[in-house]
């Protein structure tokens, strides 16, 4: 999922493989030279710019499986910082991290080796990017999967054994924080509890669903690290992809934040400066800017199948990206507020005889 109080124009890309790219998007950055990508990559592009690149993949799927995304990592992440003019060959831009992530690697031990090894201690950051600081998930097509964290000044490669993750705080921490949350379980609670009703008073359960509850369900990231890694847990799989891919919407449904249900105040300077659309307010005189799910987004890494929808259109879409020439020599592109899909779908009664 992303959500933001940015009216961003989000829109779906799919980069072909052997595909020429700069080994940095910003244009101060000069001395990296390029690469050619060993994998067609498919994912969600903000073709504004307004968190980066407009060229750079905020969430993306490859062909071999390997899926990358960002979450914010705001108060924790600590980036290796360089000017734009300080950098030298053999360095590398960590705002092209996502992009080669998904355009190079089919294995968790392809990256593990990347971060660890080939480029330790040379990846940096442009110092405009650290409002928009991120910590990165990326799984495989095994169903294994790793965190990137910067906190202590370069990136680290945590594994990570639940295989979920959201915004701040770091892994570990949201880790510390789910034995606050042991005795959820999926199945129900016992009908009578005697320790606390010995007195004779019996409570019969009037629903199901007693296992999970205190289950958080509001939009904090902490709570939707537990709820993800509950229902990672415990939702039922069976070999049918559309099960599956079905089920999977189940569970992103949760996540949706009601227009509204979650506000914040802006720092004026920016209220005043940023353009007129820029931010979804809700008062715009007192800076206070609504939140929201600017978009959903369900991978299948086995058959390289997005889909997704947004907060201005529900129904769900989908893109195969083997349904495309990776072998071509151009990009692939649609805007997610313009893709012409039907919103709501009307149906029409059969006459009953």
């Amino acid at each position: 999922t992303m959500e933001a109080a940015i009216n961003l124009e989000y829109g779906m890309k799919l980069i072909p493989r052997n595909y020429k790219r700069e080994m940095s998007q910003n244009p101060k950055i000069t001395t990296l030279g390029t690469y050619k990508t060993k994998y067609a990559t498919l994912g969600a592009i903000d073709f504004h710019g307004l968190y980066g690149s407009k060229v750079s993949f905020h969430e993306a799927i490859n062909e071999a499986g390997i899926s990358v995304s960002g979450n914010a990592f705001r108060g924790v992440c600590k980036y290796p910082l360089k000017k734009p003019e300080e950098f030298v060959e053999g360095d590398f831009d960590g705002e092209e991290l996502i992009n080669y992530i998904a355009g190079m690697f089919s294995s968790l031990e392809e990256v593990k080796n990347f971060i660890e090894n080939d480029y330790k201690d040379r990846i940096f950051m442009d110092p405009r990017l650290e409002f928009n600081t991120a910590h990165m998930f990326v799984s495989d097509i095994t169903g294994k999967s790793i965190v990137l964290e910067a906190t202590k000044g370069k990136f680290e490669v945590i594994d990570n054994p639940l295989n979920v993750m959201t915004n701040s705080p770091d892994l570990h921490t949201h880790m510390l924080n789910l034995t606050n949350y042991m005795y959820l379980s999926p199945y129900q609670a016992p009908n009578k509890n005697k320790f606390l009703y010995s007195n004779g008073i019996d409570f019969e359960n009037i629903s199901s669903g007693t296992g999970a509850n205190g289950l958080p369900g509001n939009s904090y990231s902490m709570s939707r690290f537990i709820r993800a890694a509950f229902y990672q847990r415990t939702v039922v799989l069976d070999d049918n992809v559309n099960n599956t891919i079905r089920t999977m919407w189940g569970v992103a449904n949760t996540f949706d934040i009601p227009f509204g249900s979650n506000r914040e105040k802006v720092n004026p300077v920016h209220a005043k400066t940023a353009g007129e659309n820029t931010w979804l307010w809700s008062d715009k005189e007192n800076a206070e800017v609504v939140d929201q799910s600017v978009f959903t987004m369900v991978q299948d890494h086995t058959n390289g199948i997005v889909q997704y929808k947004d907060w201005k259109n529900n129904s769900i879409r989908e893109i195969n990206m083997h349904d495309y020439d990776l072998d071509a020599d151009s990009i692939f592109e649609i805007s997610v507020y313009e893709d012409n899909s039907i919103p709501v779908q009307k149906i029409d009664l059969q006459e009953s005889k």
